[in-house]
């Protein structure tokens, strides 16, 4: 069987570095190669901190009188709507998030990904997992681009996102895997495996990312990542999740039934 997945994984980074779509814009040279070798970059004010207090503002009022709509993760801790740009167009911010998506056309190198918008209000409470519910890879296979926006201030206390740099490439995999001595379609990992891989140096120091509303994390989501779990407080994050296709359909199906 781990030659089936070694073989699977050889095939999928064989296809990811296929001829596509070139998209040139200078304008996205300074992020893009951050994604590609690190899996992760960081852009502060992406958005006016008004923009924020006004898009959580209109979520609550979501939740509270459309709660048919949120779904429950990390012990019911975390609050979710996936695709929330459906419900209410003022998610969509088409002129805000024109950047990301230029730089999704080159991370894909895809004329046009698809996309959809997923709205996230994590609280704290003592059995709190973080949001994501612990260190997790989103694909052991493919590519996935994110573009995760901080809604409110994000500190060391209320759930920042971490992520351990260039464990999005397929030597990061392996030698992950090969140090664990699990699977390599091993997606989700105890605290402890992680602290263990960290400390040994088999995975960079994990990069914390706390910052101010309007902060955007750039990220390729197969690298491992987590929320951190809160030790206070609350996170609003809005994330787009891009698609080098169409959205999958276990995806789409958690869109809103807008037809009421």
């Amino acid at each position: 069987m781990e030659i089936i997945e070694s073989l699977k994984l050889e095939a999928s980074e064989i296809c990811w570095m296929l001829p596509k779509y070139k998209f040139e814009d200078s304008s996205i040279d300074k992020y893009v190669p951050l994604l590609l070798s690190d899996g992760i970059c960081v852009i502060e004010n992406f958005i006016d901190q008004s923009l924020c207090e006004f898009l959580v503002h209109k979520a609550n009022h979501i939740i509270e009188n459309r709660n048919q709509f949120v779904s429950f993760e990390s012990n019911d801790t975390d609050k979710r709507i996936y695709g929330i740009d459906r419900l209410d167009e003022s998610f969509r911010l088409d002129d805000e998030m024109k950047l990301a998506h230029t730089i999704s056309t080159k991370f894909y190198r895809a004329r046009n990904p698809d996309w959809f918008q997923m709205l996230g209000n994590i609280t704290y409470a003592p059995n709190n997992q973080g949001s994501g519910s612990g260190w997790h890879r989103d694909s052991r296979y493919s590519h996935q681009f994110k573009a995760i926006i901080y809604l409110s201030d994000v500190t060391d206390e209320s759930g920042p996102f971490e992520y351990f740099k260039g464990s999005h490439l397929k030597e990061s995999l392996n030698n992950t895997a090969d140090f664990l001595g699990v699977s390599k379609k091993a997606y989700r990992f105890e605290d402890e495996q992680v602290d263990h891989l960290e400390a040994s140096g088999i995975l960079s120091k994990r990069t914390t990312v706390k910052g101010g509303k309007g902060t955007v994390v750039l990220a390729d989501t197969r690298g491992l990542h987590r929320g951190k779990p809160l030790l206070e407080g609350e996170r609003w994050a809005l994330t787009r999740y891009y698609f080098e296709r169409q959205i999958p359909k276990h995806f789409a199906s958690k869109y809103p039934a807008l037809e009421e």
